[in-house]
């Protein structure tokens, strides 16, 4: 589990950097609401990574499984 959510992350961050870059070049980039948005963002996905790693695979796929149930449900509610 940490080993695919670490995957996805790294081509996440590959995607999102091409678009950042060729969205820059075309300057269609709102720095001063990009810049603040940032730093928390940043520091989240810091401690996020950091509690997977800490947690193990075993309890980061419980907590997957809860997430998106919760997440189904929640759907669910707003269909019926």
């Amino acid at each position: 589990m940490l080993k695919t959510n670490g995957t996805a992350k790294i081509i996440i961050f590959a995607n999102n950097l091409t678009a950042t870059i060729v969205y820059g070049l075309y300057k269609n980039v709102d720095y001063s609401l990009a810049v603040p948005i940032l730093i928390p963002v940043v520091v989240g996905s810091w401690l996020g990574a950091k509690t997977a790693v800490k947690i193990g695979s075993q309890k980061l796929k419980i907590v997957f499984q809860i997430i998106s149930a919760l997440t189904i449900l929640k759907l669910l509610n707003g269909v019926l």
